[in-house]
Formats: C-alpha cells, sequence, structure tokens
C-alpha cells in the first residue's frame, strides 16, 4: 500500500489532524479496506519526514473513533 499524503506543512491545521483526515479518507474510500495493517509509527514518520510523535497523535485518532484495533 502507497502511504504517502500531501501534507500542507505551512497551513493552519496541525500536521497530525492532516494525517488523520487521510487516513479516514482512506478508509471510508474503500482505499484501505477492513484489516489492513497500517505502516508502523516509525516506518511512516520515516517516509514522511514528521515526527513520531505527529503519528502517533494521528493513530491515537482514529483509534479513538475506532477506525484501528
Amino acid at each position: 500500500m502507497d502511504i504517502t499524503p500531501f501534507l500542507n506543512r505551512s497551513g493552519s491545521e496541525p500536521l497530525y489532524q492532516q494525517l488523520y483526515a487521510f487516513f479516514k479518507r482512506s478508509i471510508h474510500s474503500g482505499h484501505i479496506k477492513p484489516g489492513t495493517k497500517l505502516p508502523s509509527k516509525r516506518m511512516l514518520s520515516k517516509h514522511l519526514n514528521i515526527s513520531l510523535t505527529t503519528v502517533e497523535h494521528a493513530y491515537e485518532q482514529l483509534a479513538a473513533e475506532g477506525y484501528l484495533l
């Protein structure tokens, strides 16, 4: 699975919210199927050149809303 969202680093929306919204849209559109394993936090933070904390916050929000197990 290719996970390369566009993140607007100069915008007002925090990066973790942009990442969360990307995954949520991808799930709703069917691009990410139920049961699909998402990339590890460390791998994704390195791939996107963002902090591990940013990815953790996005994943925590997805989990809190029931998108992740």
